[in-house]
C-alpha cells in the first residue's frame, strides 16, 4: 500500500468514527427528548369548560428545567420543535395573547420613540392586557401543505386597527405580499391554507396563473 492509498483510507476511517459518533449523539438526543415528553405536567382543566379565555387557569407546560440542559447542548437546535410536536400527541398546549396599548397623547409624551422596535415598553406604565389564548390542538398532517404553503402578512388587517409608523412594519407591509406572489404565485391566497375564513372575496383583481376557484364567477370585470 502506497502513502497516498495509506491517506485515503486514514480519511476514510477518520469519516466513518465521526459517522458513527454522530449517530450515537443523535440516539441520545431522541432518548432525551421522549424522556422530556413525559415529564411533561398537564394542569389545565378540561377544553370544553366554561372558564374565561383570558383567565389566570394554568395550562399545560413543559419542566423547564428539563429542557434547558439539552438545548445548550451542540447540535440539538431543534430540540423545542421536536418537544412541541410530540407534546401535540398527549395535550393541547395553550398560550395567552397578551397586548401593550398606548394612547396618543402617551405617545406625545413618551420620553423615547415607542415605535422604535430596539426599545421595550415598561410594563410598569403600559401593562399586559389579556385578549385571547392561542390553543394548539394537532400537528400538520402534511407539512408542504399546511406549513411550507403558509402566507403570514403584517398587512392583513380587521376592521378597526391600521399600521403604526414603526418603519420595519411600514416595509414589511409591502414586502410580505411580493415574496408571496413570487414563493406561492399570484392566486396564493387561493390555497386552502391560506383562504380567509368564512368570507368571500369580490373585487376586480383576478384571474391570472394558478386561479383554482371559481374565479367569483360571472362577477363584474375590471373594464381596464
Amino acid at each position: 500500500m502506497g502513502l497516498a492509498d495509506f491517506t485515503l483510507a486514514a480519511k476514510q476511517n477518520r469519516s466513518l468514527q465521526r459517522q458513527l459518533k454522530q449517530r450515537d449523539r443523535q440516539a441520545q438526543w431522541e432518548k432525551e427528548a421522549i424522556a422530556i415528553s413525559n415529564k411533561m405536567v398537564l394542569e389545565s382543566s378540561s377544553s370544553d369548560s366554561d372558564t374565561d379565555c383570558c383567565s389566570d387557569q394554568p395550562t399545560a407546560s413543559v419542566v423547564q428545567e428539563d429542557i434547558l440542559p439539552v438545548r445548550r447542548r451542540k447540535g440539538t437546535k431543534n430540540i423545542l420543535t421536536q418537544q412541541l410536536a410530540m407534546s401535540l400527541d398527549r395535550t393541547k398546549p395553550t398560550y395567552k395573547l397578551l397586548i401593550q396599548t398606548m394612547t396618543q397623547q402617551q405617545a406625545d409624551n413618551c420620553s423615547f420613540n415607542p415605535f422604535d422596535l430596539t426599545k421595550v415598553w415598561p410594563h410598569a406604565d403600559y401593562p399586559l392586557r389579556p385578549v385571547g389564548r392561542l390553543t394548539l390542538n394537532r400537528n400538520p398532517m402534511n407539512y408542504f401543505a399546511e406549513v411550507e404553503q403558509l402566507a403570514f402578512s403584517p398587512s392583513n388587517f380587521v376592521p378597526g386597527i391600521a399600521a403604526s409608523p414603526d418603519k420595519m412594519l411600514q416595509g414589511r407591509l409591502f414586502s410580505y405580499h411580493d415574496t408571496h406572489l413570487h414563493r406561492l404565485g399570484p392566486n396564493y391566497l387561493q390555497i386552502p391554507v391560506n383562504c380567509p375564513y368564512r368570507s368571500n372575496v369580490r373585487n376586480y383583481q383576478r384571474g391570472g396563473a394558478m386561479c383554482v376557484d371559481g374565479n367569483q364567477g360571472e362577477g363584474p370585470i375590471s373594464p381596464f
